[in-house]
């Protein structure tokens, strides 16, 4: 890193080449974000460029030993997304500290939650295509999340009824 303010923060940062491959190779950092020039071999957008230095080494004007906000080319990933997806209240997040990478990627990309009968049903289909000899060549630790499984469905299914049994109790109370 040849900055004047911060490069003598990178020379141990032995993460920063996976970081810096996985950032200036995508155009929503390096030319959207930090303004690449070509011509003039430099980044334009100073402001950026610091917030970024700040991101992938720690914020030194706070505290000598800050930690980087962005460590792991995941990370790097998933703020690479938010930038092309112009989640800038979430880059303003990761930015000014209130929010952590993860946090502000779920913030801006919410999971699809699956219906547990959708969820149930996969299962059971994909159990059910296990050929024999597939289910001869099981080893431990395949056995072991089976029977996990099988603890796991038998606990939900006693929870269920313990559930529907006090349910049915508070309709009789009611009358």
């Amino acid at each position: 890193m040849n900055d004047e303010e911060y490069g003598k923060y990178a020379k141990d940062k032995t993460y920063l080449f996976s970081l810096m491959e996985e950032a200036i190779g995508k155009r929503a950092i390096k030319d959207n974000w930090l303004g690449w020039k070509e011509e003039e071999f430099s980044f334009t957008n100073k402001e950026n460029l610091k917030d970024f230095y700040k991101l992938v080494i720690g914020d030194k004007e706070k505290d000598a030993d800050n930690d980087p906000v962005i460590s792991n080319p995941n990370h790097m990933r998933k703020f690479v997304k938010l930038l092309e997806g112009n989640k800038n209240t979430q880059v303003m997040g990761i930015i000014d500290g209130t929010l952590d990478v993860e946090e502000a990627y779920h913030k801006a990309f919410p999971t699809k939650k699956v219906p547990i009968k959708e969820v149930l049903s996969n299962f059971i289909d994909e159990i059910g295509k296990l050929e024999t000899d597939e289910v001869e060549g099981l080893g431990q630790d395949e056995i072991k999340m089976l029977e996990q499984i099988k603890k796991l469905v038998v606990k939900r299914a006693k929870q269920h009824l313990a559930l529907k049994a006090i349910d049915t109790d508070e309709d009789e109370n009611d009358e």
